[in-house]
């Protein structure tokens, strides 16, 4: 059990309050997504649980146990930063398996685990390696590799995509939610990314001058026209106005079509609905869907 309880949490740096009063519970196995606008604590608050950050006054439990003033190694959680914190003198495989190392875990026990998660995230080929043979995306998957390779009850994630391109950016977000359903590991994922938080969370909890203004799942958070966090959100560059989650399957929670200003512009893959819905076209971003949307020839949900 992993189930994550916050509760009456505040923070204050000297005089100034940036967290006043927050309550939040994650259940065991949740995916949840803090999003908000720098500043509005979401960071603050996963280094509190990770830890890494002081607790002025209120409680954080973790699979029912109180770890309000833990050390963040005695906590069984593992943390993916925004900087790849690679060593540069290590090989991929080296850097993967330090903290197995350091806890004394035996050969082949380290061998073992390090060839279960380098297969989980295609990083089989590139053990010998060191960082600065790799790229972004490479080196972000090594950070994640070494994250897991512990087996935490938790994974918290601080913008690590961040620092990449919009494809690189795309193809991670599909890695971290199959990892996700592979490990079944309660995951807090933190972003300012309206649709990294669409597209991956299973709850998303919209963060606002250090205090929650609203959550739900995607849908939920989306569909709530009439609500000021919804419209401040709306309102800004780049929001997309609905996402369309598609199924595959129990195990396979399967790819987002999203949607901006009632026109979808996202690829789409494996997709359930009606092809009529995009004039029998999978949406790519082309010209063809250019000249589509121009003339009206696009379904608007």
């Amino acid at each position: 059990m992993a189930n994550i309880r916050c509760v009456n949490i505040r923070k204050s740096y000297g005089g100034h309050t940036v967290i006043e009063k927050l309550n939040l519970d994650i259940a065991d196995q949740e995916f949840v997504v803090f999003l908000g606008p720098s500043g509005c604590g979401k960071s603050t608050m996963l280094r509190m649980i990770a830890g890494l950050e002081e607790i002025t006054d209120g409680s954080v439990s973790i699979g029912d146990r109180d770890v309000t003033y833990l050390h963040p190694g005695e906590r069984g959680v593992a943390m993916v930063f925004q900087s790849y914190a690679l060593y540069p003198h290590m090989t991929v495989e080296q850097n993967i398996a330090f903290g197995l190392r350091r806890q004394k875990v035996s050969e082949d026990e380290i061998t073992r685990r390090v060839r279960h998660v380098t297969g989980l995230l295609g990083l089989d080929s590139l053990l010998e390696r060191k960082p600065k043979n790799l790229s972004g995306g490479q080196q972000q998957r090594v950070a994640m590799a070494r994250a897991m390779i512990k087996t935490p009850k938790l994974f918290l994630f601080d913008e690590p995509l961040s620092n990449l391109d919009a494809k690189l950016r795309e193809k991670l977000r599909t890695e971290i939610r199959k990892m996700h359903l592979e490990l079944k590991t309660t995951t807090i994922f933190v972003t300012h990314d309206q649709l990294e938080a669409m597209t991956i969370a299973d709850r998303i909890v919209l963060m606002r001058a250090g205090e929650i203004e609203q959550q739900g799942t995607p849908a939920e958070i989306f569909d709530r026209r009439q609500d000021r966090a919804y419209r401040r959100l709306r309102a800004a560059p780049g929001t997309y106005r609905r996402v369309w989650r598609t199924y595959a399957g129990d195990e396979d929670r399967g790819r987002a079509a999203t949607v901006q200003d009632g026109a979808r512009i996202a690829r789409r893959s494996e997709c359930h609905y009606r092809q009529d819905c995009f004039g029998g076209e999978h949406g790519q971003r082309r010209a063809g869907d250019r000249r589509r949307r121009r003339s009206g020839n696009v379904f608007r949900h």
